[in-house]
């Protein structure tokens, strides 16, 4: 003798199906947090792998604001875009290297030159 022998069969029919839809929610829920776990461990590991090679690629500017000609030492104003304040150790697309900077980096490039 069950408790189901005492309930009539409408009953057991209802509770059989909300059980039944309850253990399928369950499992799509399931199912979701695993290929949600999956999707952010992908993403944690392209974010390791950006993070650890920030520093490969060099920036595109040729010099940093402070040796720019654009660059007003005594009030840290690039005239190049109307008046930006710039730190030192910004880049900029547009940067030209003084005269005197643009000399140290072809001596330092080519050291055997000044003996001939």
């Amino acid at each position: 003798m069950g408790i189901l022998d005492n309930m009539p069969s409408d009953a057991v029919k209802v509770f059989t199906g909300i059980g039944l839809i309850f253990c399928v929610v369950t499992l799509m829920i399931i199912i979701a947090l695993i290929f949600s776990s999956i999707h952010d461990a992908i993403r944690h590991s392209k974010w390791k792998h950006q993070y650890k090679r920030r520093f490969d690629k060099p920036p595109l500017a040729k010099c940093y604001c402070k040796d720019c000609e654009h660059h007003n030492w005594n009030s840290d104003v690039c005239h190049a875009h109307e008046g930006w304040h710039t730190a030192d150790d910004w880049f900029c697309w547009a940067a030209t290297p003084r005269p005197f900077y643009k000399e140290l980096d072809r001596r330092s490039r080519f050291p055997d030159e000044e003996k001939l």
